[in-house]
């Protein structure tokens, strides 16, 4: 599960098999181009979408892809409330074929497709190919190969990291920007001076700061996509 920051960092490279409508927040198809449930399991069969590929000489997107990047965010080693959920929820995952993905559960839970949405921002295609060639991806040496409209470039920790755009076309939208840097910047002071210098072209600022902004031409912009949310989880104890 990523938020805020972390979103930021990966949203631009790797997708989703649901995605959001950014108005209504319901679910729409992103790399699932459908989903059903059988309750009688329960699992989920889900359809991937044909002909996307990986950056890189990755190869294409298959079901073997995201039986791979569950079984990565699942790891013992790993003790993140997303690899827990995930362990204690999934029972067994197959391939039928390269575009169908089935997940059977322990139990039936109405959570679950969150975790395949935009909403939790948990399951992110990973390239199992790659992965086996390389093992994790190293920022520093090998680029991690996504599926989105943006490939990676570069980071500095707790400075910047950059995307380029992906090429050729690219099967859902086709990028603005040749390229895009996120920067990590904590004060809204400094946020404003590099709007008014120039060096930044989009910032989000705190109320007491956007009449400032206005008044040397800046325009406000409404956000149309899934805000934060809040959680509440709850422990059991024997």
């Amino acid at each position: 599960m990523l938020a805020g920051a972390g979103q930021a960092q990966v949203s631009p490279m790797y997708e989703l098999p649901i995605d959001l409508d950014h108005t209504s927040g319901k679910y729409v198809p992103m790399l699932a181009t459908a989903w059903k449930l059988d309750e009688r399991a329960p699992s989920y069969t889900v359809t991937l979408r044909k002909g996307v590929r990986f950056h890189g000489d990755w190869g294409e997107f298959t079901a073997h892809d995201m039986i791979h990047s569950f079984q990565q965010k699942a790891k013992e080693d790993s003790t993140g409330t997303p690899a827990v959920y995930l362990r204690q929820t999934i029972k067994e995952q197959s391939a039928p074929d390269d575009h169908t993905w089935v997940i059977t559960l322990t139990r039936p839970d109405s959570n679950f497709l969150n975790y395949l949405s935009r909403r939790i921002y948990s399951a992110v295609a990973y390239s199992r190919k790659q992965y086996a060639q390389t093992g994790d991806p190293d920022l520093n040496a090998v680029p991690p190969a996504g599926t989105g409209p943006y490939e990676f470039v570069a980071r500095e920790p707790g400075g910047y990291i950059r995307f380029k755009r992906a090429a050729p076309e690219h099967w859902r939208i086709n990028g603005d920007f040749q390229e895009i840097e996120v920067r990590f910047m904590k004060e809204a002071s400094t946020r404003l001076a590099g709007l008014i210098a120039n060096e930044v072209h989009l910032s989000n600022l705190p109320e007491d700061l956007v009449a400032q902004a206005e008044r040397r031409g800046f325009k406000m912009i409404q956000g149309r996509v899934p805000a934060f949310w809040s959680r509440m989880w709850t422990v059991q104890r024997a």
